[in-house]
């Protein structure tokens, strides 16, 4: 008969076997998604892949569509989505250009995507959410310009 103590020993020896057969399961599982994200991504060309450029302000967000060329195809402010003033500055506003852009998109049978990001804007991170959520993101490049407070002055001569 086995005293509790040797039950405890055990059940921890067969604990360490299972991990170790469930990392190795784990491991091959993740470099085959791995390998098939490398497989998409050699098959996608320069002309499936769109540029969705944002701008977040605290008053303002614009969200604009281009090609791969650079061609705009759709430009859309929270402004011009119908919000004013103050609703400009809400969450709900932000969300709902959004999902005008992302029905544009599924239109145009969009499926991969580069993100340009830029701005000091609240709602930056919501727009990534709900893009990501819906397409492929290639690239996610932040073009925001942060100040540094430049050069030091020259000493004044006196």
């Amino acid at each position: 008969m086995r005293t509790p103590s040797s039950k405890i020993l055990l059940k921890n020896s067969l604990t360490k076997n299972n991990l170790r057969v469930l990392k190795k399961r784990f491991l091959t599982k993740l470099e085959k998604k791995k390998s098939d994200n490398i497989k998409k991504l050699k098959k996608i060309t320069a002309s499936k892949i769109f540029k969705i450029k944002y701008l977040c302000t605290y008053n303002n967000t614009h969200i604009s569509i281009h090609t791969h060329n650079n061609i705009m195809l759709k430009s859309l402010s929270v402004g011009a989505a119908g919000f004013s003033n103050l609703e400009k500055t809400t969450r709900y506003a932000t969300f709902k250009t959004t999902i005008k852009i992302l029905k544009f998109l599924k239109k145009k049978h969009v499926k991969y995507i580069n993100l340009y990001p830029k701005g000091l804007g609240f709602y930056k991170k919501l727009i990534y959410n709900i893009l990501n959520n819906n397409f492929f993101i290639v690239n996610l490049i932040d073009s925001t310009k942060y100040k540094h407070n430049g050069c030091k002055l020259k000493k004044k001569s006196s």
